[in-house]
């Protein structure tokens, strides 16, 4: 039975509140295509059975699972390679050029299956040497846990045309058909179950994010607001990577943008916490003007 339009603006409710998701009304067939699986997974008959069971089960498998199949989860190693390769300049910068007292701490948001944090741990193996385990912290979140025991796991398959020969026979081995991370990359990695719009307690300041086609399911005030949390995630002097087709130009003016050859990155306009609290104040400043 199709959605009446006060149903569907609970289920667009629901999918902001659970991860930021704008589902406009054009979309509105995207939630029976997509959900279809949780259905019959579930025994119900009726997207609203399903909205109601997610409500009770906050916290729980459901809510996941729902942002699972909202989202499209198309990733691959090494996308973009000029945004590799400059990571593998920062790594040089840090650890060649000058003298750093503490770990590198990375992060790769919305990791989805493993694809990207893989390729970033690849890259600091290469460039570093067996020294990358001691200087680097690569950190995996996504909301899904069903994606991240897949990343977990660590195996793929078709990897010819993805990663360079000499990292597959570096880095990967044989495994049931496809290739299985080595276990000396592994050390590099920790993947963890977090929702973006709740992460909880950091583990550290990172001085780089990859945040690549995260923010491309929120609306324009999500949006901003996302980045402007992700800058109190980072250090002052950090690297934040988008995906090639994003831009914050216009969405917040908490970064600087800087281009790099191929590359765009973005910098923290002034220290991120101070900054995260001005554009606080200023979001509060401006709903109060528009009372």
């Amino acid at each position: 039975m199709p959605l009446t339009p006060e149903q569907f603006k609970l289920w667009q409710a629901l999918l902001k509140d659970m991860a930021g998701i704008h589902l406009d009304e054009q979309k509105s067939y995207l939630l029976a295509t997509r959900l279809s699986p949780l259905l019959n997974a579930y025994g119900f008959d009726d997207l609203m059975d399903l909205y109601a069971q997610a409500q009770d089960d906050w916290n729980g498998a459901l809510p996941a699972e729902i942002v699972q199949v909202m989202t499209t989860h198309e990733t691959n190693f090494f996308r973009h390679p000029p945004a590799y390769e400059f990571f593998a300049d920062l790594l040089r910068a840090q650890f060649e050029t000058q003298t750093r007292d503490r770990p590198l701490q990375v992060l790769s948001a919305g990791c989805s299956t493993g694809e990207e944090p893989w390729s970033l741990a690849m890259t600091a193996a290469d460039v570093l040497g067996e020294r990358a385990e001691r200087l680097v912290r690569i950190h995996a979140w996504d909301i899904a846990p069903a994606s991240l025991a897949m990343a977990r796991e660590g195996v793929y398959r078709d990897l010819g045309k993805k990663v360079d020969p000499a990292f597959i026979d570096r880095y990967f081995q044989p495994h049931e058909g496809g290739r299985r991370i080595r276990d000396n990359l592994r050390q590099l990695v920790r993947f963890e179950v977090r929702n973006l719009l709740n992460p909880g307690t950091l583990p550290a300041r990172f001085d780089i994010v990859f945040c690549k086609n995260v923010a491309i399911y929120f609306d324009p005030p999500t949006r901003a607001a996302f980045f402007e949390e992700v800058l109190s995630w980072m250090s002052p002097q950090g690297y934040l990577f988008i995906g090639s087709g994003e831009s914050l130009v216009g969405v917040t003016r908490a970064f600087r943008r800087e281009r790099h050859g191929e590359v765009t990155v973005y910098r923290p306009e002034i220290e991120p916490v101070a900054r995260t609290m001005e554009y606080s104040r200023e979001r509060r400043r401006s709903e109060h003007s528009t009372k």
